[in-house]
């Protein structure tokens, strides 16, 4: 799991001066020294870190509010999740990735009960520190109730953001073609260090410096802050906005091995 730059081997040195712990580089990590070189085979922290409840809690999958819940919850490309209630409903919110990314909620905007939305369309809206993100419904449906109480509350976005911060109650109107475009358990880990390398190699092309903090291999909790502030707006743009479309000025990094 070493990850290596191109720099040839210039000596031990020079070596450990351009490589980065692969769970720095994949932003789950804010600090990491290494004393083995970059080599992860029988490395502790890496086995340690590879651990389900560990990576889970790291990278940003559910601290889920009652046992076995993690099976019931799917996710959507643009970090909403969705779960499917007793006679068909499914509700959605912001997933754990998505709400770090966000840091403080300000304010919702929530739809009408009613209004027909499209798969990945706009659903609702946060009001963040550098404007407004507009979220995507993970199925196709109509609005059958939304929660009220985020207008007096949206800190339960990220206090609970699988529990009491729920957003939107859709009755699909096709669940089963949608639902099978959405990601689930064993599939939900590696997507997430997956868009957490994204994050990290976006930043690091934008110039920013912030995922070395010196802090001997804290958790990255609060993403929002470890993001320049100058690109923020638009790396939430382009991870959670329902517009599909990139935002300008903001190139997507090479994907690994190219």
């Amino acid at each position: 799991m070493n990850i290596k730059s191109d720099t040839p081997n210039q000596g031990l040195g020079t070596q450990a001066s351009s490589l980065k712990c692969c769970w720095m580089l994949a932003g789950v990590v804010a600090y990491k020294l290494c004393d083995r070189g970059y080599e992860c085979e029988n490395c502790s922290f890496d086995q340690a870190m590879a651990g389900p409840s560990r990576f889970m809690a790291g990278a940003g999958v559910p601290h889920l509010p009652e046992a076995g819940a993690a099976e019931s919850l799917l996710f959507h490309d643009r970090h909403v999740w969705a779960r499917v209630q007793p006679r068909g409903l499914v509700t959605t919110g912001l997933d754990d990735f998505g709400r770090r990314l966000a840091g403080r909620v300000y304010c919702v905007e929530l739809p009408r009960p009613g209004t027909r939305i499209a798969a990945g369309g706009a659903a609702w809206t946060i009001v963040h520190h550098e404007g407004k993100v507009t979220l995507a419904a993970p199925v196709e449906g109509v609005v059958e109730k939304v929660n009220e109480r985020l207008y007096r509350n949206p800190s339960l976005i990220s206090e609970d953001p699988y529990g009491a911060g729920w957003a939107v109650v859709l009755k699909p109107l096709d669940s089963v073609r949608d639902l099978k475009s959405l990601r689930s358990g064993s599939e939900t880990a590696p997507w997430i260090a997956s868009e957490s390398e994204r994050l990290s190699r976006l930043v690091a092309r934008s110039g920013g410096s912030h995922w070395t903090l010196p802090d001997g291999g804290r958790m990255v909790n609060d993403l929002h802050e470890a993001i320049p502030a100058d690109i923020r707006a638009r790396i939430l743009d382009l991870f959670l906005s329902a517009n599909t479309s990139r935002p300008s000025g903001l190139a997507e990094p090479e994907s690994a091995g190219q």
